[in-house]
């Protein structure tokens, strides 16, 4: 019971990485087309 416990939450815990890092993902894809867009134009 106590091992099943642990297995939820790992792959709970895992859930949850991934949809951070596909977060930073999204938010870092934004920042670069700003910062591209900025490099235009100046």
């Amino acid at each position: 019971m106590y091992c099943e416990g642990l297995k939820m939450r790992f792959r709970f815990m895992g859930e949850n990485v991934s949809k951070v890092l596909s977060l930073l993902k999204v938010s870092e894809a934004i920042t670069f087309e700003d910062e591209q867009e900025e490099i235009i134009l100046s």
